[in-house]
């Protein structure tokens, strides 16, 4: 036998959801009636708001360039840890070469 679906009546629980969808529709509305409002009070206070000083601009800008400041001696450094390390890396190939050749002559003989 196959079964027929009964009509049942929801009222309760649709009206319910269109009281939700209602109160919701309100909120927005009262939200979108506002915003005008909020939008002039917020330019309003972005036209009394004082900018920063030039001064301050100039301060930041000077402490980010002095940040950045590498001094001669820290070059220096630099150079000669350069130097040093190539040094390192020379002997490290010519040891290398010499343990090859060494072991070449060990096979070879």
């Amino acid at each position: 036998m196959t079964r027929r679906k009964t009509n049942i009546d929801h009222d309760d629980g649709s009206s319910v959801q269109l009281d939700l969808q209602l109160a919701e529709l309100t909120a927005k509305e009262r939200l979108l009636k506002e915003m005008p409002d909020r939008i002039r009070r917020e330019k309003i206070e972005s036209e009394m708001t004082i900018p920063p000083c030039e001064e301050l601009e100039e301060r930041k800008r000077a402490r980010r360039h002095e940040e950045l400041i590498v001094t001669r001696g820290q070059v220096q450094n630099a150079v000669r840890e350069h130097d040093r390390s190539l040094l390192l890396l020379i002997l490290l190939v010519a040891c290398t070469l010499s343990l090859g050749w060494w072991a070449f002559q060990l096979m070879a003989g």
